[in-house]
């Protein structure tokens, strides 16, 4: 069973594994999608251009496509539409480079694509003593 449909995270791996994997399958891809639209079987990918200031629509014609979507855009919603899941094992060879491990990140804190409120500062505090106030700051905005 060949999936009509594989949906990626626009995520660093995604971005750098999907075109790939695409190419091995023959198959196209859309990136950076922001919203996906259905119309009976046609499905309508929605991506952001020139900077956010317009969208496109792209449909896939025929054939597998591969489309990588935009983190924290989609609701998790009930539809009507029966969907199978398919654990999908592209046979690939000829490799080049091989993933051997993928090393999450070590840093504490929130990554900032999932923040809320991003804080900065500058020269201007100098030092770590510096941000403390801004510290103190996020810790009373987080309280309220």
């Amino acid at each position: 069973m060949q999936p009509d449909v594989v949906l990626v995270g626009h995520t660093s791996l995604g971005k750098d594994i999907s075109p790939r994997v695409a190419a091995k399958c023959g198959a196209g891809l859309i990136s950076d999608c922001t919203a996906v639209e259905t119309n009976g079987e046609q499905i309508t990918f929605v991506r952001p251009i020139y900077a956010g200031k317009a969208f496109q629509k792209k449909n896939s014609q025929e054939g597998m496509v591969f489309a990588t979507l935009r983190p924290n855009n989609f609701e998790i919603r009930e539809t009507a539409v029966q969907t199978a899941i398919v654990d999908f094992q592209p046979e690939i060879t000829d490799l080049r480079t091989i993933i051997k491990e993928v090393v999450r990140k070590t840093a504490s804190g929130i990554d900032l694509s999932e923040a809320k409120i991003i804080v900065a500062g500058g020269r201007g505090v100098k030092s770590a003593e510096g941000f403390q106030p801004l510290q103190e700051w996020l810790r009373h905005l987080a309280a309220q």
